[in-house]
């Protein structure tokens, strides 16, 4: 029984650490994305934010539509 709790404990370590260390790749890519739109390097940060409104980034998704409203690296697209 000792066994189970322990691993469940060590299971449960494992997903917190695996979910924190997701979270601050992603602040780091939009920092990156942020740092080359304030540059004007426009379709670096495209490529950058693309992704990860792709994958459902609230923020990514922000950005990239604010991307398109005022055409910053693409065709403007309201």
């Amino acid at each position: 029984m000792m066994i189970l709790v322990k691993l469940s404990r060590f299971s449960l370590f494992a997903i917190v650490l695996l979910v924190i260390s997701c979270a601050s790749v992603a602040v780091n890519t939009l920092d990156e994305a942020q740092k080359a739109f304030d540059a004007g390097e426009y379709n670096k940060a495209i490529e950058i934010i693309t992704p990860l409104a792709e994958q459902g980034d609230a923020k990514a998704q922000n950005n990239l539509g604010d991307m398109y409203a005022n055409g910053n690296g693409v065709v403007q697209n309201y």
